[in-house]
């Protein structure tokens, strides 16, 4: 009796504990949910600094459109993930690759490399 009863506490606790995990980060229901568009803000944002700096002439034509290609792949990279929930690891890869863009941006801004070699002044 006692090893059908541990049987059956083993069994229950393995089926509450299985669904939870098959679910996409954030918990059930929550596929896009505020720490998924918490991302689209943040690439939004990224892609803001580039057109300012694009615009104050900071970094050159060709660092802004390297840079916009970089923000671009960003923002399909997430509605890719998105359609089947975003799960931990495609989370980070997504944010991995903002902090990449954001260091990017920043040696570009401060290389004084403004276009074939000239210096800014």
């Amino acid at each position: 009796m006692k090893k059908i009863v541990c049987a059956l506490a083993a069994f229950s606790a393995l089926a509450v504990a299985l669904p939870a995990a098959a679910q996409p980060y954030g918990g059930p229901g929550r596929g896009h949910g505020y720490g998924d568009m918490g991302l689209f803000r943040e690439i939004e944002q990224l892609d803001n600094r580039v057109d300012r700096a694009c615009a104050r002439r900071t970094i050159s034509r060709s660092e802004c459109s390297r840079l916009n290609g970089q923000v671009g792949y960003l923002k399909t990279q997430l509605r890719g993930y998105m359609r089947g929930g975003l799960t931990r690891w495609e989370r980070q890869t997504v944010q991995n690759g903002i902090y990449r863009v954001q260091a990017n941006l920043r040696h570009e801004r401060r290389d004084d490399d403004y276009g074939r070699g000239r210096g800014r002044h």
